[in-house]
């Protein structure tokens, strides 16, 4: 699956294919489909690194449908009480992760975490831990500004929302 994943022009099939299982009414698929989402989603494991590291405005379709992909991911891991601790563990490791740059973490991170921030774990994960890095610790902080603020704003009217953020038009996991 990593290598397959790997490979860019099959890594929206791939992880589509994934998503798929992850959301399946059958609970063995599920957990299959969403414990092979957060091994591929593993930015520690060697050789792949899911996202393109290049951080021009002008990101291809295809790096957005992966990105979408990956908040849908860890959106449905966050929603089974099975793997909410590995959908939590995933995210920290790349708020922690120097392969990222910060725009492409914390707008991955906000939409992952949009909606479950006052549920279990979630408040771990933007404190962080004695072993976080300190580029994990800032982005966290950063991160928990942006969700603050966003709850602060109030439900975004559905005229603006598409317009105002990319991850507004994400479908619900």
């Amino acid at each position: 699956m990593r290598t397959l994943a790997g490979t860019p022009e099959r890594r929206v099939l791939v992880l589509s294919e994934i998503l798929e299982w992850a959301e399946s009414a059958d609970a063995d698929v599920r957990h299959a489909g969403i414990n092979t989402f957060l091994a591929l989603s593993d930015i520690t494991s060697d050789g792949f690194l899911p996202l393109s590291p290049a951080q021009d405005s002008a990101a291809s379709p295809n790096d957005t449908l992966t990105t979408h992909l990956f908040v849908r991911g860890w959106r449905t891991a966050l929603l089974e009480p099975t793997t909410t601790v590995g959908a939590h563990e995933s995210l920290a490791a790349w708020l922690d992760s120097p392969q990222l740059a910060d725009e492409q973490v914390l707008r991955l991170a906000a939409a992952a975490l949009r909606g479950h921030v006052g549920k279990q774990g979630a408040s771990a994960l933007l404190v962080g831990t004695p072993h976080s890095s300190e580029l994990g610790l800032v982005r966290r902080r950063t991160l928990l500004d942006q969700l603050i603020s966003e709850q602060a704003a109030g439900p975004a009217r559905p005229d603006t929302a598409a317009e105002s953020s990319s991850e507004s038009a994400l479908p619900p996991a």
